[in-house]
Order: C-alpha cells, then sequence, then structure tokens
C-alpha cells in the first residue's frame, strides 16, 4: 500500500469518527468545555432524519455536480458560470434546508434568528435609532446601553448599514408594501412587526437573506482567488469553500457577510502583488477598513495579509524599494480609509471604539473563559466547524511550504497557508476574544480551504479521490446540521394550536367578513345563569392570507338595541395565541370565549354578537350586507 493510499484512508477514518462522534454525542468533548455555564457549549439536539430530506437531495446536489465538474476536461467560461451558479444555489438551499430540520418553517426562523438580540441584535437597535448623526457621535458611550450583546461590542458598522436600510426602504412605498406583505406572515403572531410601517418588515427581511447570499456567493472570489494560487484547476478548492460547515450552519450572521468581503480583500491584495498596482494595495485595505467598522476582531487580518506580503516579496528576490514603499502606503491608506471618514465626520477616535468594545466585552466574555481553555478549544472548534479535510490539508500545505525540497520554490498557496499558520498561532496565543471560534473565525475559513483544495489537488489529480474529500467535508457540515444546535433565537414564536374538540360546530353558519375570514359556525347554550360564567365556541377558517391581526369581540346585548354590550370578551383567537394572520387555508380554528354575565342582569332573553375589529383604529370587518357583527342566537338568563 503506498503512502499517499494509507494517508488517504487514514483520513477518511478519522473524518468518518469524527462525524460518528457529533452525530452520537458518545463525548461531548467536541462541543465545548463547560456546560452551564458562560463558557462556550455547543447544545446536542439531534433531530432526526425525518425532515432531512431537503438536505439529503442538497448533498446529492453538491456530489452530483462536483462530479461533473471535476470530470469535465474542459474550463470554458460558460463551464465555470455554471459551476459557480450551482454551488451558489445549492449553498443556499443548504442553508435553508439545516434550517427546515431544526423548524419546519425556515423562512420564520431565518428572519426570527435576524430580529432577535441574542444572535444578532443590530436590526433592532437601528431601529431604536431616530437621528444617527447625534448616535454617531456619541457612539462610545451609548454602547454600553444597547440592550444587544453584540451591538454593545462592535463598532457602528452593522447598525448604519440596518438604518440605512430602513431608510432607503422609507423612500420606495412599493417594494417595502411587496417585501413586507412576503416578511409578516412569517411572523404572523407578531402585533408590533405588524403595526410597524412596510419598511421595518422590508428590511428585515433584506438583513435576513443577505448573509445568507453573502455565503453562497464566496464560491466566485474563492475560484478566482485559487486559480491565482495554483498551477492546477482550483475546482476542489472552490468546492471547499462551498462545503465549510461554519459558512452552511451559522445563518444568517454578519460573519459571513465578513467571509466574502475577506476573499475579496485578499484576491485584491493578490493582484496588487501580481501587476504591481497601488489601486489593487489601496481597494484590498479599503474593504479590510470596511469589514473592521463591521467587526473590530476583522483588523486581525492584517497579520497574515501582511505576512503574505512580505513573503510573496521575499520569494521574488528583490531588495526592498520605493515601489514597495508606495505599496505600503496605498494599503495603509485603505485600512485607514473608514475610520478616517468617522473621525474627522463624527469626531470619535477610532480608539475609543476600540476601548470601550473591549471593555464589553471582557465583561461579557473574557471574565468568564479561561486562558487555558481558549488555548485549547480554539482549535478543537476550528477543526470541527472548518471540517477536518479542510485543516489537514492546511496545515499540511503550510508545512510543505516551509520544508520545500532544495531548489523547489514555495508556491503562491504554500505561503498564503504559512502565513495563515503563523496568524492561528499569534491568535491563539493572545487570547484576545475568547469566543466561539466556530462563528467568530468563520470570516478567515474560506482562506484555510482554498489552500487546503489547492494542496490536495496536487496530491491527487484524478477526480474520483477528489469526491471523496468533498463527501468527508460535506459529512461535517450534515452532521453539525443534524446534531447540533450552534444557532437559537430566542425571541416569541407562534405555535400552531394543537386542535383537541371536535371540528364540527353544533349549529353551523358560513358568514365571511370583509371577503377574508368566515365564520363557520359555533357552540352556543340556550342558557345561563346570572354572576356565571357563559361560554361561547366560534369555529373560523380564513378564505385568503389575512393581512392583519384582528381582534375578535363576543358581545351579550340587549336583543332590542344595538348600543353597548351588557358584557363582552375581547380577544385574540385561542386565548391571544393565534391571530388571523396565522390562519392557513382551510385550517378550522376553535376559538373558546368566556362571557361573565353580571351578577345584576335582569332575567330575560339576550342576544349574542360576535366580529372581528383592527385594534388599531376600532375599525370593524363588515359582511356582505354592510353589517359590523353577525348575531349567533339568544341566551335566557334567569335563576
Amino acid at each position: 500500500m503506498t503512502k499517499r493510499r494509507l494517508f488517504g484512508i487514514s483520513l477518511a477514518a478519522a473524518s468518518i469518527l469524527l462525524v460518528f462522534f457529533i452525530l452520537t454525542d458518545l463525548s461531548s468533548f467536541l462541543r465545548g468545555p463547560a456546560p452551564d455555564t458562560p463558557v462556550w457549549y455547543w447544545p446536542y439536539r439531534w433531530r432526526g432524519v425525518g425532515r432531512a430530506w431537503l438536505l439529503g437531495l442538497t448533498v446529492l446536489g453538491y456530489l452530483l455536480l462536483s462530479f461533473w465538474w471535476l470530470w469535465l476536461k474542459t474550463d470554458s467560461k460558460w463551464v465555470v458560470a455554471g459551476a459557480l451558479s450551482g454551488l451558489v444555489a445549492l449553498a443556499v438551499v443548504f442553508q435553508v434546508s439545516v434550517v427546515h430540520i431544526d423548524r419546519g418553517d425556515a423562512s420564520a426562523e431565518l428572519i426570527d434568528r435576524a430580529l432577535a438580540n441574542n444572535s444578532s441584535g443590530y436590526f433592532s437597535t437601528a431601529l431604536s435609532i431616530d437621528d444617527m448623526g447625534a448616535a454617531l457621535r456619541d457612539y462610545p458611550a451609548l454602547m454600553a446601553r444597547f440592550e444587544s450583546d453584540h451591538a454593545r461590542t462592535h463598532p457602528p458598522g452593522l447598525i448604519v448599514l440596518n438604518w440605512l436600510t430602513l431608510r432607503g426602504f422609507e423612500r420606495s412605498d412599493a417594494i417595502s408594501g411587496w417585501l413586507a406583505d412576503w416578511i409578516r406572515p412569517n411572523r404572523c403572531a407578531d402585533y408590533w412587526l405588524y403595526d410597524q410601517p412596510d419598511a421595518v418588515p422590508a428590511a428585515l427581511g433584506v438583513w435576513t437573506w443577505l448573509p445568507v447570499l453573502a455565503a453562497a456567493l464566496c464560491v466566485v472570489p474563492a475560484y478566482l482567488l485559487a486559480q491565482r494560487l495554483t498551477v492546477g484547476t482550483a475546482k476542489l478548492a472552490t468546492v471547499f469553500v462551498a462545503a465549510i460547515p461554519a459558512l452552511l450552519i451559522f445563518a444568517p450572521a454578519p460573519d459571513q457577510l465578513f467571509a466574502l468581503l475577506v476573499l475579496l480583500s485578499v484576491l485584491l491584495l493578490h493582484e496588487g502583488l501580481r501587476r504591481k498596482s497601488v489601486w489593487g494595495f489601496f481597494l484590498s485595505g479599503l474593504l479590510l477598513s470596511l469589514n473592521t467598522f463591521l467587526s473590530i476582531g476583522n483588523a486581525i487580518l492584517i497579520v497574515p495579509a501582511l505576512l503574505y506580503a512580505l513573503l510573496e516579496w521575499h520569494s521574488s528576490g528583490q531588495r526592498w524599494a520605493r515601489h514597495q514603499t508606495g505599496w505600503a502606503v496605498a494599503f495603509a491608506s485603505g485600512a485607514a480609509a473608514v475610520w478616517l471618514v468617522y473621525w474627522v465626520g463624527y469626531g470619535v477616535a477610532p480608539w475609543a471604539i476600540v476601548q470601550s468594545g473591549m471593555a464589553q466585552h471582557v465583561v461579557l466574555v473574557n471574565q468568564f473563559r479561561s486562558y487555558t481553555t481558549w488555548l485549547g478549544y480554539n482549535w478543537i472548534d476550528l477543526l470541527v466547524f472548518a471540517g477536518l479535510p479542510v485543516i489537514v490539508g492546511f496545515l499540511i500545505a503550510a508545512v510543505h511550504a516551509v520544508s520545500r525540497r532544495r531548489g523547489r520554490t514555495m508556491t503562491a498557496n504554500g505561503r498564503l497557508a504559512l502565513a495563515l499558520l503563523i496568524f492561528l498561532v499569534i491568535l491563539s496565543l493572545s487570547g484576545t476574544t475568547r469566543g466561539e471560534t466556530g462563528r467568530l473565525w468563520l470570516f478567515f475559513m474560506p482562506l484555510l480551504a482554498i489552500t487546503a483544495g489547492n494542496w490536495f489537488e496536487t496530491l491527487w489529480r484524478q477526480p474520483r479521490p477528489q469526491l471523496g474529500l468533498i463527501a468527508l467535508q460535506l459529512a461535517f457540515a450534515v452532521a453539525i446540521g443534524l446534531a447540533w444546535r450552534p444557532m437559537v433565537a430566542q425571541i416569541v414564536e407562534a405555535q400552531a394550536p394543537v386542535i383537541t374538540a371536535a371540528a364540527t360546530p353544533q349549529t353551523s353558519l358560513g358568514t365571511t367578513f370583509d371577503e377574508q375570514i368566515t365564520l363557520l359556525g359555533f357552540d352556543l347554550p340556550t342558557s345561563a345563569d346570572p354572576d356565571s360564567p357563559l361560554p361561547v365556541t366560534l369555529y373560523w377558517s380564513a378564505e385568503t392570507q389575512v393581512d392583519r391581526p384582528y381582534t375578535i369581540f363576543v358581545h351579550l346585548a340587549d336583543a332590542d338595541t344595538v348600543g353597548p354590550p351588557i358584557a363582552q370578551d375581547d380577544g385574540i383567537a385561542v386565548n391571544g395565541t393565534w391571530p388571523p394572520t396565522c390562519w392557513q387555508d382551510d385550517a378550522i380554528v376553535i376559538d373558546e370565549h368566556v362571557i361573565d354575565v353580571p351578577p345584576s342582569i335582569t332575567d330575560g332573553e339576550y342576544a349574542i354578537r360576535v366580529g372581528l375589529y383592527d385594534a388599531r383604529d376600532n375599525t370593524r370587518l363588515l359582511l356582505a350586507d354592510g353589517s359590523d357583527f353577525v348575531e349567533l342566537g339568544m341566551v335566557t338568563i334567569g335563576r
């Protein structure tokens, strides 16, 4: 057995073993250091395979597309465009399919994650700001007051972008209305969202799906960068990026947007080095500046970027010259640009943001997480969420770059791998932000995948072993998607009621309000005593998607007048849990109400009247004949 074959078998066996441990949770070692503490600990939650059909089809699509691309001998622009488009689509569907396993309504879950403070918090923070100029001028002091932990520890970039999105939609009623009609039903019991102008749910929809799309689009700059780092086809490296577990699991998260910006920044840096272009260096630094304005932690990308540039310069055998100084100045100018604009325009020094953010981070994270714990679990978490094939390939590429044979020059791929390895060692030893690395270090994982894929392609040029590596990489993403729950939105969500009573009313009716909501029938006693409860059960259905969370009223009224009711019970259907905006076509909603009959009521016959109104302005829904209630019948009240 050759060494190459033995290595492949060993890698496959180790990957399968780790995937097995993730799926079965035989040991919690991989999930984090301590449960029920502030130290991170990924929850184990086996979802089973009941809703995994979409995930299974997506993985099959990955393998078929990879098989087709790897086996093709031609690399025309149409083939590449088709392969990249397919990978983008599959990456989007993979993210949705994992969420679908966690919760059947994937779109609603993604929106909840974008809105919830614990999983994001930038959108809700932006929504609370009326004067962004004043907020930017006072931002270091505001950080400690924000409700969201993420907003408290991050610079204003993401909040500004969310705020600008809101203001942009306020100027486009047609687009805002169209998006709002799609977003609101996903949070059908969120009365607050229904009372907001259309711009709010529209902007929420953008920031729900933008990170998902950004994660999928990473394959485009990844392919362009991988091509420039190797003499191979860069196909395996590109598919590796599309199959990074963290990139597919943490959706929607701003970290997915960071990953795309990092790839573009490094691609421009490489182009600047290759073409000796000042603009390439400046634009690379400018993207880095934007990335750091979104998250201070992204500034650590400067370390591998500078290391890679120095290794590239050293490999060229040239002495330091004036134009290299110009490159450095251009990169530094770009990297400082966004912060300088903020400093000059709003009078806030960059270090004031850094100091305030780090102070909050120490309070929220570092004081609870020991340096020793971080030092080990930084690498364990990176291995799991990047995937064992990626980490092994990246490490070997870095080691080979150092221990190259005499007379053989270090490849560009090797130089990038070595720069990343030095960076990771420095990062681990520093222990500055001891957070969940599976998410926090997502932004540079595509770079690891590129170096790994390019190295494996030089080891195995045949499609069959490359396809096996892709399958192993996907196995980590599937295992985490089935067995772990790294994303949890702590936010109220609507739960469909369980119908325990008979779905057939005692009295059928079939009266429709405003051509939207039909009262199918009701259960009503014929008599009741004073000072006693009078139960009324209503059977509803929705003809179309209802656009407002209407309140139902049930009135006990004098049969001869249409004045104020004697007693009533108003509320959202099913004890306030299931408003009409949640009702599905053809589904019967059983809605129980209880009217407290007053003790002083005069004996006699009274009418029971039912209707719906919008609590926002008390406007009632009308029947076809123009009336605003339906009379169910008479109830005799007497001792």
